[in-house]
This record gives C-alpha cells, structure tokens and sequence, in this order.
C-alpha cells in the first residue's frame, strides 16, 4: 500500500482525498498493532510512538522530494511543461502533481527551474585534466605552521610567473555570500546566496565567477581558493552538481589559460584575508541576490520544511503525550535498562516479559 504511494504518486498524480481517507483506518490498525497500543489511543499519539508520518504527509514528503528531480531532468518536454505551469493564471479544480511542485517552490522561495544546459563531455582519455595545483596542500595542516605556509605560497607565485591572481572565498553566517577579488582589493565579483545554501555551494559559486572573468579577459590567471571539497569535486567526474559542471566545461575550454591553486584559510595570506573579508561585508551592503542550483541543497531545505510543519502541528495538540514528547521524537528506551516507561516487568522466575508500550498512557 505504500510503496503504491511512494513509487505511483510521479505518475498517478495526486492522490484524492477519498482514496486516501480509505487507507487510513487499515494503517493506523496496523500502527496500533505493531507497538501494543491501546484501540482508543489518539491517531497523533501512536504515529508519534512509532515514528511513521500519517498518510497526508507521507504524500507531501513525495511529493516535495520529485522537486530536485524536476530541476536535473533531462526531458525537454517535461522542463518545458513544468516551466509553463509558472505562467498559467488558471485556477484549475483538480490540481496535479506538477502544479503542487510549483506552488511549493513558490513557498519555499526556491529558484524558478530553467532548461538545463548540457555539457558534452568528451572521452576521459581524449578530454584535458582541469589544471588544478595543489603543491601547498602537501603539507598538512595540524603539523605546518603559518610561517612555512606562507613560504610555501611565495614559492608557488614565483613557479607560476606573471599572471593575473584572482581570490575567491565563501561565508555561512546568518547568510550565505561569496566574494572574487583581485589583488589590488578589486572586489570582481560578489553577492549573496539563499540561506539554505551551504559553504560548499558559496565556494563553488565564487569559483564559476572567477571562471568566466578570467575566461573572458586577456592573460593567463590563477585562481586561488581555500575550498579544498570544490577542487576536489571538480576533478571528479562523476559529480553531477550543476555549478561544477560548468566550472569544469570552462577549465576544459581553456587547460592553460586559467590555473586553480589551494591555499590555507586564515594563514595571512594577503589575497585570501582580503576575499575572506569582501565575503563577510557582502551581508551588510546591498549587493546582487544569486539563486544557484545545488540538489543537495534544496534537499535539505525539504527536510527542515517538513520538521518545522511537524513539530508547529505537534505543538497545536492538546495532550499529556504532547507533554512527555514536545519534540514528537519516538522513544528509544536504553538498552538493557529496565524502566517505568517501557512496562518492562520481570516475573518471579527471573524471565523478563518483553515491553509494551502502553506504559505510557495515551487515552
């Protein structure tokens, strides 16, 4: 029964709220059944035991996780549909799938989704390696200190030569900015991003920026950044983040025009305290608003949306058991401890009876 929802709802659409009324009295019995509850127990008391969701929102849970996949599909018609919804005024009786997607990106504040652009990747051993440089990183962090990195950099201007030196950085306060600088404290490129983005994504995000200025200026450049997981997710290819995707189409257009090079954070190093800084100051000025693509991202934005739906309408539920459990949490009792809680008795020949959860009263 569920999995019919689960694996049925992207192609049936959404649900009725007949059909789904009918499901509920058969789950709940099972619920009930499964943790020893009592027949009178309130709904909301022993799907918080058992830490399943109701029906409903088990159907809003899939339907929220079919969002990332409408972002990175691959099918032309279905991005064209699906962007076309965005424009209709309509008001329709029997809403569909498609539409509820849209009216909860529209909640969320997510970005509206736009036709993905395709990448065509040539064969591994016909492609160029993205040039990235990574001489600093052979030192340990814990174990050099920042006199030796600071050694270390010099040496790599110096191997490098004359070329422009570009500096990127991301910061994840009570916002998420980015910033690309020069070293003449030019402030290239900069701005903020949804909250719910992660450092990884602001990293990445000043990393595309620094791309495309150094690809569309004179002179060979080298961009340096202390994001050592974006490095590392650019030269893997099998990571399918659309940001570093178009990072690695532009390192692959231009193999010796622009060269990637890791630095430490917070070593003194002068071009990298000055990105570091035009990052944090970019969530107290005006400046331009970004909305990047990350599915992992959006992802967990979902899941902190159904945890705060969760707990405002578990809040809302005038009970004792809302008392014990104010966080809706299920109840895990310590292994091998015998408590009041679990009803956990112990016979007069030594047996032990297994628990029943009705200890805790839910009438």
């Amino acid at each position: 029964m569920l999995s019919k929802i689960d694996y049925g709802l992207p192609i049936f659409g959404w649900c009725a709220k007949s059909h789904l009324k009918k499901l509920q009295a058969p789950y709940h019995g099972a619920v009930r059944r499964a943790i020893h509850a009592f027949p009178t127990s309130p709904v909301a008391c022993t799907l918080a035991e058992s830490g399943l969701p109701s029906i409903q929102s088990r159907v809003e849970e899939t339907t929220l996780m079919l969002i990332p996949k409408l972002y990175t599909t691959s099918n032309c018609l279905l991005t064209k549909d699906f962007g076309a919804i965005f424009k209709q005024k309509r008001n329709l009786k029997c809403i569909s799938t498609l539409r509820r997607c849209a009216n909860y990106i529209k909640e969320l504040d997510f970005p509206l989704p736009k036709p993905r652009r395709s990448f065509i990747s040539p064969a591994h051993w016909g492609s160029k390696q993205p040039n990235i440089n990574l001489q600093i990183y052979n030192a340990a962090k814990k174990d050099t200190c920042r006199l030796e990195y600071q050694q270390r950099f010099w040496s790599a201007q110096q191997d490098l030569g004359e070329k422009n030196w570009i500096y990127t950085d991301g910061s994840v306060t009570d916002s998420t900015t980015f910033a690309v600088v020069d070293c003449n404290r030019k402030i290239i490129a900069g701005g903020r991003l949804p909250s719910y983005n992660s450092i990884f994504t602001a990293e990445a995000f000043a990393i595309l920026k620094a791309c495309q200025f150094a690809s569309e200026n004179a002179g060979k450049s080298v961009i340096c950044t202390d994001s050592l997981s974006s490095l590392s997710a650019i030269r893997n290819r099998n990571h399918n983040d659309l940001t570093i995707q178009e990072v690695r189409h532009i390192l692959s257009s231009h193999p010796t025009k622009i060269t990637l090079l890791w630095v430490p954070s917070h070593q003194e190093i002068h071009g990298n305290e000055l990105a570091d800084k035009a990052a944090q100051e970019m969530r107290l000025t005006p400046s331009i608003f970004f909305t990047p693509f990350n599915c992992k991202a959006i992802q967990s934005r979902i899941q902190l949306y159904l945890k705060e739906k969760k707990l405002s309408e578990w809040a809302l539920f005038m009970h004792r058991y809302q008392v014990i459990t104010p966080n809706c949490i299920m109840f895990k009792p310590p292994p091998n401890v015998h408590t009041i809680h679990t009803s956990t008795h112990t016979d007069e020949n030594g047996a032990t009876n297994m628990p029943t959860l009705r200890g805790r009263s839910h009438r």
